[in-house]
């Protein structure tokens, strides 16, 4: 075997010098250990060879080739390989049952010709390969996770013909077949084997010779068989690696390798083949389940609790993929997504969200609902990927806590309540697709989590303030015309506590699609809050919702839109008390719209929207009175949203209404307490406040 002489290597290192215009000090670092002999040489090829951390450590630390960046962007990752503690303890993993799906596949596609006649001089020539590709490497923002990965289409433009002679001419005693293996190697034409990720990954742990095994058609491997999966022989932690459809066959090509070299290919060829990410079409698998190993295209990843944030249901990451890497078009290469990952591992509640996102595509799409871009599974855990948004509502509203209120913000408001409105109610009357077909058969959904944390806000490029977006419909789910109203209330249905209905207390009450009205009318009340007082005022409008009279005891105050009250009434009889429960709309919150219709700033547009509220959507339902549709608020708003386009006075001229004498108590409806309220009760031992006004009789059993 030849080695690479000095005088071979100096044109060589004179050329990259030029190329990449390194610097002295880099110049004299490429310069081979005879040149300046206090630099240790690389490994002996008899040694065993360096495994991906201390290779890719190696070259960050005192590399032979400048940095080639793919994009403009420093990425801080870079500073997280230099200490990294490499791959040696990544624990076992169990060898899984061969799938199509658990294979990322060949992501791979030629995208520049091979043919010598047509491809330029390449830039590269002279520069080891090894070394090139490294310098390629996309550092992963979580290196404990992987150190890096070559982005897809950098191998066809690297691993060309001339740079794979260069290699198997340092390699091989012959170089008579050299023409032919390199060929074999660059193969692109369709049907045939190519080895174009084989080649990358000899050379990377330095086993170039190695070739003519792995080209052999039948004891070889081609990049179409990648990945292999590495078999644990339980003999002394001996381990192979093996084709995913044929587990019980070792492979010839490895015969005779130590265990060194077989780990560093097995790490090796994961960040070659990392997924292109692209959305779910029609007919395909729903979801795709990605193997443990495989990398995902990462370029940045935030702290859920820095830029992303963390529930009880999921955390959401702020990231940033690698362009090359999707087909997401969201305004150029320095995008963000928003990567949920779901805390259950519980399929049935992840299938159930995934249907939910996939009825809003294509045409059933709408500006106001949360777009999916993409999903898959991977190391047990569900993720979905959304479109970055900056802010939830409660922080936009945080942010611009003085809102400069003139005819354009007003106008934005009604545009953006009646949008929200107008994408909820593409959820209570999704259309159907097939006359007939059951499936695909008029449903009638709800969302289940309405409230200010789950509107986000994402940024115009139009200049104007923005746009809101209704997403997270993990508690979300759809039903057919005979079931859309009849699902009882204590079949555990998640709820946010704050905006909870009254129904969910209530003993023979059903869980509907009036469920999203009362929440929505909680954030529209708060909207209105927000504009006429910033964030001060919405502060001090939780702050008064604040009372100790409810289910959960003294102990505990609750911000809660209604009360459980007990209702004293007197018997016709002998004039005894009779009592019972009942519930009503918090006398605060009456209180609250009355101050807000006297609020110096209320014009005639925010009077109409806080009617419409108080008295069609924020109201315990009864005998005699019923929340709104959607459709029913979306004609409402729009009319409203009409009249701010029509007349700026309408907007911004004040016209507050005087306080009345005293706020008049909403009507209490008399309930009975389901069970689950009733054992709340057992243990807490509050002290309901007694209501003493109107009353109203329950709804009637549906």
């Amino acid at each position: 075997m030849t080695t690479r002489s000095c005088c071979s290597r100096l044109p060589s290192l004179i050329l990259a010098q030029f190329i990449f215009g390194a610097t002295n000090e880099a110049y004299h670092s490429a310069m081979p250990p005879e040149y300046h002999p206090n630099i240790p040489s690389g490994p002996s090829p008899n040694r065993h060879p360096r495994t991906l951390s201390e290779d890719l450590a190696y070259l960050h630390l005192g590399g032979n080739i400048p940095k080639v960046v793919v994009g403009d962007e420093h990425n801080p990752a870079l500073d997280a390989i230099h200490g990294n503690q490499g791959l040696d303890n990544v624990p076992k993993e169990r060898p899984a049952a061969p799938s199509e799906q658990t294979s990322v596949g060949n992501r791979n596609p030629p995208i520049r010709s091979t043919d010598q006649a047509q491809s330029p001089p390449s830039p590269y020539t002279g520069v080891p390969l090894d070394e090139l590709l490294r310098s390629h490497y996309q550092p992963h923002p979580h290196p404990e996770v992987t150190e890096g990965y070559l982005p897809t289409g950098l191998l066809e433009e690297l691993v060309g013909p001339e740079a794979v002679k260069q290699e198997l001419a340092e390699a091989l005693d012959d170089d008579s077949d050299i023409n032919r293996i390199a060929q074999r190697v660059c193969e692109s034409s369709p049907g045939s084997r190519c080895y174009r990720q084989i080649f990358a990954i000899l050379c990377l742990i330095e086993r170039v010779s190695s070739i003519g095994e792995f080209l052999d058609p039948v004891t070889g491997v081609c990049d179409s068989d990648l990945p292999l999966q590495k078999v644990d022989l339980g003999q002394r932690n001996k381990v192979d690696l093996r084709k995913r459809k044929d587990l019980d066959k070792p492979l010839g090509c490895f015969q005779g390798w130590k265990h060194n070299s077989l780990r560093s290919f097995d790490d090796w060829q994961w960040t070659l083949r990392v997924p292109f990410l692209k959305g779910i079409q029609g007919s395909e698998a729903q979801y795709r389940k990605f193997d443990d190993r495989v990398i995902l295209p990462l370029t940045y990843q935030s702290d859920p609790n820095d830029d992303g944030a963390s529930g009880g249901f999921s955390e959401v990451f702020k990231v940033k993929l690698h362009p090359r890497h999707h087909d997401f078009n969201q305004n150029g290469a320095d995008c963000f997504f928003a990567l949920k990952r779901l805390r259950s591992t519980d399929t049935a509640a992840f299938q159930r969200e995934l249907q939910m996102l996939r009825k809003f595509e294509s045409e059933n799409a709408h500006e106001h609902l949360i777009s999916l871009l993409t999903t898959w599974s991977q190391k047990g855990f569900f993720y979905f990927l959304f479109p970055w948004a900056e802010c939830d509502l409660v922080k936009y509203w945080e942010i611009h806590s003085e809102p400069d209120v003139g005819e354009d913000l007003v106008r934005w408001v009604a545009r953006q309540t009646a949008g929200m409105a107008a994408g909820l109610a593409r959820i209570h009357e999704y259309p159907g697709k097939v006359d007939g077909n059951t499936e695909n058969a008029v449903k009638y959904g709800r969302h289940g989590d309405i409230k200010p944390d789950n509107i986000l806000w994402f940024r115009s490029s139009m200049g104007d303030p923005g746009r809101l977006v209704i997403s997270d419909f993990g508690l979300g789910v759809f039903n057919s015309k005979r079931s859309r109203s009849n699902i009882p209330n204590n079949s555990g249905i998640g709820r946010t506590p704050t905006y909870r209905p009254p129904e969910c207390d209530i003993e023979g009450a059903m869980i509907s699609r009036s469920w999203d009205i009362w929440t929505l009318g909680c954030v529209y009340v708060e909207f209105v809050t927000w504009l006429l007082g910033g964030w001060e005022l919405s502060e001090n409008f939780a702050e008064y919702r604040m009372t100790r009279s409810s289910i959960w005891g003294q102990e505990f105050k609750s911000d809660i839109y209604f009360d459980i009250v007990q209702v004293v009434r007197i018997a016709s009889d002998d004039d005894t008390s009779l009592r019972s429960m009942g519930a009503m709309v918090k006398p605060n919150v009456t209180r609250w719209f009355d101050g807000l219709h006297n609020h110096r700033d209320c014009t005639q547009y925010t009077h109409d929207l806080l009617k419409f509220v108080q008295n069609r959507m924020l109201i315990v339902e009864s005998a005699v009175r019923k929340r709104a549709t959607c459709k029913e608020v979306y004609e409402e708003l729009r009319r409203i949203q009409r009249r701010c386009v029509e007349s700026k006075a309408y907007c911004i001229e004040p016209v507050p209404w005087p306080l009345p004498p005293s706020s008049e108590e909403s009507p209490a409806v008399k309930i009975r307490l389901n069970e689950n309220a009733l054992d709340t009760i057992r243990k807490s031992h509050p002290r309901l406040r007694t209501h003493q006004g109107r009353t109203e009789e329950p709804p009637r059993a549906r």
